[in-house]
């Protein structure tokens, strides 16, 4: 009696077991349904142009260059609206200038970039010589140049595109103060030369 419960519960666990087995089976194989989706996205950025314009003419900025041609327009009457008749350029080199001349360089900026910038404009000399040039930005106040420059520190903003704005700086050879010994000396020589360079810096807006 004992061997036949014995039987009986060993085939009992065999079908328990036999049955899990197909169970687990069945769900092993089984496939449950889901959502499943994929989303991207992407965008593209260019570099904003950097360019600039002096004179309607696209500024080299990678030479850093632009014409600046302050004394070739020089008179002598004061207005600075005439050419001077009395200084007789007969050198092919250098533009040829004399107590009592001056001139002016009207020069327009425009910022040709996309994006908001800035410049500020400074002169410079070479002037071994001594010639007594003064400059001015409304071409009745003349100054040093250091005074100049500092006026000139300014900057001026100017928008994407906007349009071109306009700057003058005048000059002219300062003969009042007794320097008639001083000057005659230059111009019985007539060899000292003056250097004006100007530099722009420009800069971005943030």
């Amino acid at each position: 009696m004992k061997q036949n419960n014995k039987r009986n519960r060993t085939a009992v666990v065999g079908i328990i077991v036999l049955v899990l087995a197909v169970v687990t089976s069945c769900l092993a194989g089984m496939t449950y349904a889901k959502y499943t989706s994929n989303v991207s996205g992407n965008d593209t950025a260019t570099v904003a142009k950097w360019a600039w314009e002096v004179g309607g003419t696209a500024a080299n900025l990678t030479e850093n260059t632009f014409t600046f041609d302050l004394f070739k327009t020089v008179t002598d009457d004061g207005s600075f609206t005439a050419d001077d008749a009395n200084v007789v350029d007969k050198r092919e080199t250098a533009t040829l200038i004399a107590p009592g001349t001056g001139g002016k360089f009207a020069y327009t900026i425009k910022n040709a970039s996309e994006v908001r910038g800035k410049f500020v404009l400074a002169l410079s000399e070479e002037n071994a010589g001594g010639i007594p040039i003064v400059y001015s930005l409304d071409g009745s106040t003349f100054k040093s140049l250091a005074d100049i420059n500092t006026d000139l520190a300014t900057a001026t903003e100017l928008e994407a595109g906007a349009t071109a704005t306009e700057k003058t700086i005048y000059w002219k050879w300062a003969f009042e103060g007794s320097r008639d010994d001083a000057d005659t000396a230059l111009g019985i020589a007539g060899t000292a030369t003056v250097k004006v360079t100007a530099t722009i810096a420009f800069e971005q807006v943030d």
